[in-house]
C-alpha cells in the first residue's frame, strides 16, 4: 500500500478542472464476513455485484475476506476487492492480480529439491575444516 500512491486517494472529481484529495495515513480497508456454506457465500458475493463506494473521505477501494467451512471442516477464504474506477483500470487490475497471486505460482522443476540436496550444495560451497569433532549429525550429513 505504501508504494501505490493512488491507494491513498480519498476523493476525486473531474469537474471544474479536476481535484484529488489524498490521505497520507490510509489504514487497510479490510473486513471479514463468514458464511455457513459456499452457496451462502456465492449468494452474498452475487448481491455485492454493482455495489459502489461512497465518496465520503474513505479510501476509494476496499478488501473483504469472505470465508466458510467446507464439509471437511477446512476454512476456505476468498478475497473480494472493490476499487473505484477512478483509481483503477484494466492494466492496474491485472498488475494487482499478479501481485496477489504471485506466491501461488507452482515451483519450477529447477527450484525443487530436497533438504539433503541443499545441505550437500552448501557443504560444497562452504567447506568446513576437518578439525571440528565428528558428531552423529555431521556424520549423517
Amino acid at each position: 500500500m505504501e508504494r501505490e500512491d493512488v491507494l491513498h486517494t480519498v476523493s476525486l472529481t473531474l469537474s471544474d478542472g479536476g481535484r484529488a484529495a489524498y490521505c497520507p495515513d490510509v489504514q487497510l480497508p479490510l473486513s471479514w464476513q463468514s458464511y455457513e456454506s459456499l452457496t451462502d457465500l456465492r449468494a452474498a458475493a452475487t448481491a455485492m455485484l454493482g455495489r459502489r463506494l461512497e465518496r465520503d473521505g474513505r479510501p476509494l477501494w476496499e478488501v473483504t475476506i469472505l470465508q466458510y467451512q467446507d464439509t471437511s471442516g477446512t476454512l476456505v477464504r476468498y478475497a473480494r476487492c472493490l476499487l473505484d474506477h477512478l483509481i483503477s483500470d484494466g492494466i492496474s487490475l491485472r498488475l494487482l492480480e499478479d501481485e496477489l497471486t504471485g506466491a501461488l505460482q507452482p515451483v519450477s522443476a529447477s527450484e525443487r529439491g530436497s533438504y539433503r540436496d541443499w545441505v550437500t550444495e552448501q557443504s560444497e560451497k562452504f567447506p568446513r575444516s576437518d578439525s571440528r569433532p565428528v558428531t552423529p549429525a555431521r556424520q549423517f550429513w
